[in-house]
């Protein structure tokens, strides 16, 4: 006749129960004196406490239609930047660009901002997400290729923007979306809250200077 245990000995069983289940069973072996009788195993306890449930596909389809339409009408944006002390010393490299002095050695020699520095003052391509709001519109007037005309004050120094690019944010498909973030390898466009179920990556790149107190550019 099975032995009947309190709830002392049915906590050690699903401590014991979720401990050989992350070490897998190779790693824990059972002595015999624990060898517990199947009518005393909690199932339904033991696969809460050693397995998380995956996202059920009506929360994945709301959370894809949410992360669409964040990015409705945004652009990404491909700048260089430079960053100097002073407002003086920010006229006159914009002078020397303007006469064809080379951005990427002006950066390199001259910019506050190393991690973009060290690329010649690349600051990559970002969402418009990832950039400041007054950035934003400072780059919407501006055509790929086409200097600011003016050094830009902001809390790093004053900045030197060049466009080089902009194009809408491409969207990603439902089933690109879904394997990436049930694989846990999905990178966000913008800032953006996954479902508690699953997690996310890193995004990609340096941090970026701007000219508003949070440092984006």
């Amino acid at each position: 006749m099975a032995r009947r245990f309190g709830t002392g000995g049915r906590d050690r069983f699903l401590a014991l129960a979720g401990a050989f289940a992350l070490a897998g069973p190779t790693a824990l072996a059972w002595p015999v004196a624990l060898a517990w009788p199947v009518a005393l195993a909690w199932p339904a306890e033991v696969a809460a406490a050693t397995s998380t449930p995956l996202i059920d596909e009506a929360t994945l389809q709301r959370e894809y239609e949410a992360y669409r339409g964040s990015l409705a009408g945004m652009n990404r944006y491909g700048v260089h930047y430079i960053v100097v002390k002073t407002e003086d010393e920010a006229r006159r490299l914009l002078g020397q660009l303007r006469i064809g002095g080379s951005f990427d050695l002006l950066a390199r020699r001259h910019s506050l901002h190393q991690a973009s520095a060290d690329k010649g003052g690349d600051l990559g391509v970002h969402a418009g997400c990832r950039w400041a709001r007054e950035t934003v519109k400072l780059l919407d007037a501006l055509k790929p290729g086409q200097l600011h005309p003016l050094p830009v004050k902001g809390s790093n120094g004053w900045g030197i923007y060049r466009l080089d690019s902009k194009e809408p944010v491409g969207v990603r498909s439902f089933e690109e979306y879904r394997e990436q973030l049930l694989g846990g390898h999905f990178e966000p466009e913008c800032p953006w809250e996954p479902p508690v179920t699953v997690g996310t990556a890193a995004p990609k790149g340096p941090a970026r200077p701007g000219p508003d107190t949070t440092g984006r550019p």
